[in-house]
């Protein structure tokens, strides 16, 4: 006899497809970790100009593209083992290696729990367009 139902709620939305980032730890190693929450991705260009006569024309235009990662609700056990991941020199999404330009936690006292976001930046990628 079933006295009473069951039901899951997802407090977060979660990705379909996991961000998977990969760090050298402090012992040398590499450790994996999934970012199953939602992530930012910002661009920002600048342009570079030169006076032709009556006005400016623009000769060359640079992006740089910024992705943020938002981890998910992590134990103390979890987040002391991920503060390697915002010490690491060596860390990658996916596959491709990514410089850190930032990394913050946020604590929640109520639930005793941590977040992590993490912002990176393509080591390797076409970025300037020049004429």
């Amino acid at each position: 006899m079933k006295i009473t139902e069951t039901k899951v709620f997802n407090l977060t939305p979660r990705l379909k497809n996991a961000v998977r980032v990969t760090f050298l730890n402090r012992r040398g190693g590499t450790d994996c970790v999934s970012f199953t929450r939602f992530y930012n991705t910002e661009v920002k260009t600048k342009g570079q100009t030169f006076n032709a006569g009556i006005s400016e024309r623009t000769y060359a235009v640079e992006a740089d593209r910024t992705n943020t990662y938002h981890s998910q609700h992590l134990s103390e056990a979890e987040f002391n083992w991920l503060q390697d991941l915002m010490l690491s020199p060596v860390v990658s999404v996916n596959g491709q290696q990514v410089r850190v330009l930032d990394s913050s936690y946020k604590f929640d006292s109520i639930d005793r729990l941590w977040t992590i976001e993490l912002q990176v930046q393509s080591i390797f990628s076409e970025n300037k367009i020049t004429l």
